[in-house]
């Protein structure tokens, strides 16, 4: 997370600098699909840990890090990162774990991923085009430094989510 941070700063420096729509808004893209692969890499990280946790065989390891980690491209709560743990642990073990980390911190976090999925969505496959900046609907994106609540409430989220499963032998 540190050099996600530094590297957040380093955005927000060029973003301070910006003279025009173009120089604010590429600190701002590329701020936003930095924190966006940290997010898929924090969460792959928990996958992993969690079934070398299990004792899973070396193939069985393997099988979860090829067939699930390796192939999921994006963050969302259902759509990839339950996939992935599920796999790892079942939905029994997936809803203890969520309840005892609670609402409070679950549902602001699978909000925050969602708020940011269309924007990463739109950034990383549109280039930056200053007639059209933003995606449909949606009429800015965070600067660089608006980025880092969405880094420390995932972070929070996913050492509660860790440590859940570490309690519940996961």
């Amino acid at each position: 997370k540190a050099e996600l941070i530094d590297n957040l700063n380093v955005y927000q420096a060029h973003f301070n600098n910006g003279q025009d729509l173009r120089e604010l808004l590429l600190p701002s893209k590329a701020a936003l699909l930095d924190v966006c692969g940290w997010l898929e890499e924090a969460m792959d990280k928990v996958v992993i840990d969690c079934a070398s946790r299990c004792n899973l065989s070396p193939d069985r390891l393997a099988s979860i890090k090829r067939d699930y980690v390796k192939k999921t491209y994006g963050f969302e709560y259902t759509r990839h990162f339950e996939k992935m743990l599920t796999a790892v642990i079942g939905f029994k073990i997936l809803e203890q774990a969520e309840a005892q980390i609670g609402g409070a911190t679950l549902a602001p976090f699978t909000a925050a991923l969602s708020s940011l999925v269309p924007l990463r969505n739109h950034y990383a496959h549109t280039h930056l085009n200053t007639a059209q900046p933003y995606p449909k609907d949606i009429t800015q994106i965070p600067t660089p430094s608006g980025l880092l609540p969405y880094v420390t409430q995932a972070e929070q989220a996913l050492l509660a989510l860790e440590g859940a499963l570490v309690n519940l032998q996961c």
